[in-house]
């Protein structure tokens, strides 16, 4: 088996993550996968065969089932519908929210040496450190631990693993810039197999190569990263309008949108997605300039202006979450209104 090998240049640590054993190019096959709670489905008919080596985004608004999705492929829920087929020699690392697989009596130095025992003691505290776990807390009991702290520890842990499949739900919360960045170059340079729930566009935008999207019902697939997802959503959802539109006005008389929008609304909806439009372009540039300042060398060094940088950018990001939350929510009501 191969191992993470861990460089430490200054204080900037640097991870190479490899899987151990090479599975099969047939990672995993899924065939006509559907789940219902209840009344609600949350997607119906979903079939894909997952190659080696690609790392796919799963995306949704919250709800829509990606966290459920999960589970049925790890076998944690049972199927409704469908198969769920791991490929020859694949051997799987599954992250969940509540990851709890953490022993309470041990010390995350144990649990980091135990994962990784060529790595020295400086190595472990190093790979620790860059995970946040700094200092007296690498030695105390997990037990004592929040749960974002513990959140740090499992995904320090889970970059050392040798699994040629990683399924991960949200392995970005409770870490902070710097970490994530660490994470990000792990898995963009990792040699197995990723499927990763994430509402990080940055992350998803380093890492991942294919999106499937919760949509409608159906889990569709965009060959590309996040932003190529956004620009290919925004264009099916404007074909989807101008074709309906053109259905309206051959077959039905002219009257009003059917989601009860006068002209001066829909007016002011397309002022307000412009608008909002504008703003997520100047944060995103923003952001990129700080995320740049903080890996010059001379900033890296500067623990204090580090912390500071990464709280901008984490205001940063909470704005453009709520900037994009307010960019579905009025796409939709547009797509609505003029279909």
């Amino acid at each position: 088996m191969e191992r993470v090998e861990v460089i430490r240049e200054g204080e900037d640590l640097k991870l190479h993550m490899r899987s151990g054993v090479r599975g099969g190019d047939k990672v995993l096959e899924i065939r006509d996968l559907s789940y219902s709670y209840g009344d609600r489905v949350l997607f119906r008919d979903f079939s894909a065969i997952v190659k080696r080596g690609e790392k796919i985004g799963i995306v949704g608004k919250n709800g829509c089932g990606k966290t459920t999705f999960l589970r049925l492929l790890v076998g944690e829920l049972p199927l409704q519908t469908g198969q769920v087929i791991f490929g020859a020699n694949i051997s799987y690392f599954y992250y969940s929210q509540d990851f709890v697989d953490i022993p309470a009596d041990r010390t995350p130095m144990e649990i980091i040496s135990d994962a990784a025992p060529y790595l020295t003691q400086e190595q472990v505290r190093a790979h620790l450190a860059a995970f946040s776990v700094r200092g007296d807390d690498a030695f105390r009991p997990i037990r004592t631990f929040s749960g974002g702290e513990r959140s740090r520890v499992a995904m320090a842990q889970l970059v050392l693993t040798r699994a040629n499949l990683l399924l991960l739900d949200e392995p970005t919360n409770h870490l902070d810039i710097p970490s994530r960045q660490v994470l990000e170059r792990a898995l963009a340079e990792y040699d197995g197999t990723v499927l990763v729930v994430s509402h990080d566009r940055f992350f998803l935008d380093a890492v991942v190569n294919k999106i499937w999207a919760f949509e409608d019902g159906r889990i569709n697939e965009y060959v590309g990263n996040f932003s190529y997802y956004l620009e290919k959503s925004a264009e099916r959802q404007e074909r989807n309008v101008v074709v309906e539109s053109k259905f309206r006005v051959e077959k039905s008389p002219p009257r009003r949108s059917s989601g009860g929008i006068s002209k001066n609304m829909l007016s002011r909806l397309k002022r307000r997605l412009e608008q909002i439009e504008s703003e997520i372009e100047v944060l995103e540039t923003e952001r990129q300039k700080l995320v740049d300042l903080m890996s010059e060398p001379f900033v890296a060094a500067d623990f204090a202006r580090v912390s500071k940088i990464s709280g901008e950018i984490e205001q940063i990001d909470r704005q453009l979450s709520s900037l994009w939350e307010q960019w579905e929510q009025i796409s939709e009501q547009l797509s609505v209104a003029e279909g």
